[in-house]
């Protein structure tokens, strides 16, 4: 289903809702295009961030078995969805983050040249964070660490 036919439904079942999307797209599109600084991170080696990950956890990480994560997180996304408590996705919903519990591990991907997560992290102050460059693609993702 298109965006477009989305924010249709949600004008007519909701119209705040709809409101709300409208000035966060006009949020994204021009004001933090034309008139914010873009975020910049410092780009720390993967090796350093999984040492950094394991001083905090006080274990070694075993990136053993991480396919298998990913493939069951991603399953599971597909599921909620279908189920979720939300009419749709909300990427980067700050106000989703007090929902975790402790410890938590959040993952933001393509941070790069957005300020969203490094304010997120400002805000919700994670007791260890990081920007590590993405697998597969020239991109930076976020990783915190709450406990």
């Amino acid at each position: 289903m298109s965006k477009a036919l989305l924010l249709a439904q949600i004008a007519v079942r909701s119209p705040q809702e709809f409101a709300n999307r409208i000035e966060a797209i006009v949020d994204v599109r021009i004001v933090e295009r034309y008139f914010t600084k873009r975020g910049k991170y410092t780009r720390q080696v993967t090796e350093e961030v999984l040492t950094a990950i394991a001083d905090v956890f006080r274990r070694p990480v075993d990136l053993e078995g991480l396919q298998e994560i990913e493939d069951e997180v991603w399953n599971r996304m597909q599921v909620l969805e279908r189920v979720a408590p939300f009419t749709t996705r909300h990427h980067a919903d700050f106000s989703l983050g007090r929902l975790l519990g402790r410890p938590s591990v959040v993952i933001a991907d393509d941070i790069e040249g957005n300020r969203a997560f490094s304010e997120w992290v400002e805000k919700a102050k994670p007791t260890y964070w990081a920007a590590v460059h993405e697998e597969g693609k020239e991109a930076l993702a976020g990783v915190a660490i709450f406990l």
